[in-house]
């Protein structure tokens, strides 16, 4: 019973018109197919991304970025968007308020075929994703503020004051591919003069040993500029993917942070 009530609960965030039904066989490819592929459509474009390795040859972007933003009713939708030339790699949509609180969060990970949604009910989150026919679902009570990609500079901006004053801020990232959040915090580092420069790290010893600490460069007017560490688009190596710790640079295109 148990597993029913939680399938037809994550069904029904898919497809809420047939949360009632007792199965819906959901596929990876079909949903994919179904994503918007023009940036546009996503809305107002904020900054752009040009995204290197972290190390080796910078001589050729890997992949572009687009941040854009739109309102939904008294909501707000971010969206990550990455591209490898004209071709979408990867598409992130987060739905949440203007404190960047996350209400629903989608992975549309066109490189590894795959399709997952998070959603934050109170203190409850919960999973689902779906590669190829076969899914899976989880569920976490979490005592921190939920971030996913595309509010992850929203939150680091709302607690702005906070960083630049020397204090840490914790949170709790919703990871899909692990279908559970990964405790990080922002820490304000040493950096250059005229640069502020942001470390997010795990808080977690064993997580610290899979992920590098991740930095992020501001000019002081708050402009965001540079990336350096692990973003969630994946690279080709051999006949699959593999993590992506990268070098991106960003141009900002909005006067103001959406």
């Amino acid at each position: 019973m148990k597993r029913i009530v939680a399938t037809l609960f994550l069904l029904s965030i898919f497809f809420p018109a047939v949360g009632a039904r007792a199965k819906v066989d959901l596929n990876s490819a079909d949903l994919l197919s179904k994503v918007p592929q023009d940036a546009n459509s996503y809305g107002e474009l904020i900054h752009q991304g040009t995204i290197f390795p972290l190390k080796g040859d910078r001589s050729k972007p890997l992949y572009s970025f687009e941040r854009r933003v739109r309102n939904v009713g008294s909501e707000i939708q971010s969206t990550s968007y990455t591209l490898d030339g004209q071709k979408v790699q990867l598409v992130e949509t987060a739905v949440h308020d203007a404190n960047y609180k996350v209400r629903e969060f989608t992975e549309n990970q066109f490189q590894l075929g795959t399709v997952g949604k998070v959603t934050v009910i109170g203190d409850k989150v919960h999973f689902f994703s779906v590669t190829g026919t076969k899914d899976k679902y989880a569920d976490e009570t979490v005592g921190l503020p939920v971030v996913v990609g595309p509010t992850l500079y929203g939150f680091m901006y709302k607690n702005w004051d906070d960083l630049v004053a020397g204090k840490t801020v914790p949170f709790r990232l919703a990871v899909i591919s692990r279908m559970e959040t990964v405790g990080f915090e922002f820490q304000k580092v040493d950096s250059p003069a005229n640069q502020i420069r942001i470390r997010m790290k795990p808080t977690s010893y064993v997580i610290s040993f899979l992920v590098n600490p991740i930095h992020f460069t501001f000019s002081t007017d708050k402009s965001l500029m540079l990336l350096e560490g692990r973003i969630p688009p994946k690279i080709k190596k051999g006949d699959g993917w593999t993590d992506l710790d990268a070098y991106e640079v960003y141009k900002n295109i909005s006067p103001v942070f959406k």
